[in-house]
């Protein structure tokens, strides 16, 4: 298990990979869903990691590897995915970078200072419901399945993989919802250069 690198350290291996690879965001994603729950209770799924990789269409199992605290989800706190997707499993370990409670539950898979990506649940409505969610995802820079993709697939891997994390997310915030049949806005922007 790794630990929780100081700044000095994450940014001496940023410059290390950064020297060996070009900077990219691939693309972010945006899904919104107004859901039949109170923000507090959104949060409590959202955040539930272990729960939410059973509502997940790529995720196969999740876990806790690091907690401050036992009763309540707290930045800092990290977690351990296993995933499956395109014939490939893989993990990741992602680390908590917001935790407030009915309102906001974020965090960044791999390295803090380099991200794999950036995951987000931002909450809005009155305390009884319901509740808008916003689920945003920011794909890159860091390392990830798209990185050793050839220059000459790269346009179509890019698109492949973000209108199934479209799907996905738009899938995930159905899963939240107690009464199906909202829609869902997914919007896809594409890939900064």
């Amino acid at each position: 298990m790794s630990q929780v690198p100081t700044s000095h350290d994450v940014g001496a291996e940023t410059d290390r990979r950064a020297a060996h690879r070009p900077v990219t965001h691939w693309g972010r994603l945006r899904s919104v869903r107004t859901v039949a729950r109170p923000p507090a209770e959104v949060y409590d799924l959202v955040s539930d990691v272990p729960t939410m990789a059973s509502r997940s269409d790529e995720v196969a199992d999740a876990w806790w590897e690091q907690r401050a605290d036992a009763a309540a989800v707290r930045v800092g706190d990290r977690f351990t995915a296993g995933n499956q997707n395109f014939g490939v499993s893989w993990e990741t370990t992602s680390t908590v970078t917001a935790a407030d409670p009915g309102r906001r539950f974020a965090y960044t898979v791999g390295d803090l200072a380099d991200p794999t990506a950036r995951w987000s649940f931002e909450l809005a409505g009155p305390d009884e419901g319901p509740t808008e969610v916003l689920h945003t995802a920011e794909l890159g820079p860091g390392p990830s399945m798209l990185t050793g993709v050839s220059p000459r697939h790269r346009d179509h891997a890019v698109r492949r993989r973000l209108s199934h994390l479209g799907e996905a997310m738009a899938s995930t915030l159905a899963a939240l919802d107690p009464f199906p049949g909202s829609p869902n806005r997914v919007d896809d922007q594409p890939p900064s250069q």
